[in-house]
């Protein structure tokens, strides 16, 4: 039986395309409502996402009620076979957790003059957030001065509270907003700037 991870993915790939896995901040952790037939669900998943045979209408079922006791999808059937699914804020962020590496995001092209530093202490019981937060950091260029410290020459607002929301690590993080910085000149090498 396919996990309820897959599950709520292909949910939020029938129910929400547009929430933007893969695409650029145009989330909205209000999640949309869908009425959907349950065996159009049941058929894509089984299209999908192959096993080694085809998932049973009481399975998913099954793995609908768990979602809902968990709190990740709040699910109701219809006597006619549809189902009505709405995901919740807990479910986007799970499915968003278990998709990190496909999030993206707009970066400007156009320097501002500003550097913006990010600060962050993340204890160690968030060591596994504080692992997605770097590498993600990593991923879309910002330069590491420190060990908690990077730089990044466009505002990072955005990018930063998104994450920090995603991951529960938003009180562990600062941004500063800066017109000098030492070794500006190895910093705007970095990221190919010239003045």
């Amino acid at each position: 039986m396919r996990n309820k991870n897959q599950i709520l993915k292909i949910l939020i790939d029938i129910i929400a395309p547009s929430l933007f896995l893969g695409g650029t901040l145009a989330l909205s952790l209000a999640a949309p409502k869908s009425v959907i037939a349950f065996k159009s669900v049941l058929s894509f998943i089984n299209k999908n996402y192959k096993g080694k045979r085809e998932m049973r209408p009481s399975e998913l079922k099954k793995i609908f009620m768990k979602m809902k006791r968990e709190q990740l999808v709040d699910y109701k059937e219809f006597s006619n076979g549809d189902v009505e699914i709405k995901i919740l804020k807990k479910g986007i962020k799970k499915v968003l957790i278990n998709n990190f590496d496909k999030i993206q995001f707009k970066i400007p092209k156009k320097w501002n003059k500003k550097f913006y530093v990010i600060i962050f202490d993340i204890p160690n019981s968030y060591k596994k957030q504080r692992d997605l937060f770097v590498n993600k950091l990593k991923e879309l260029n910002f330069y590491q001065l420190q060990k908690s410290v990077y730089v990044f020459l466009y505002p990072p607002q955005e990018i930063i509270d998104f994450l920090a929301s995603i991951l529960n690590i938003a009180p562990y993080i600062r941004i500063l907003e800066a017109s000098r910085i030492e070794n500006e000149k190895e910093i705007l090498s970095y990221f190919n700037v010239k003045i």
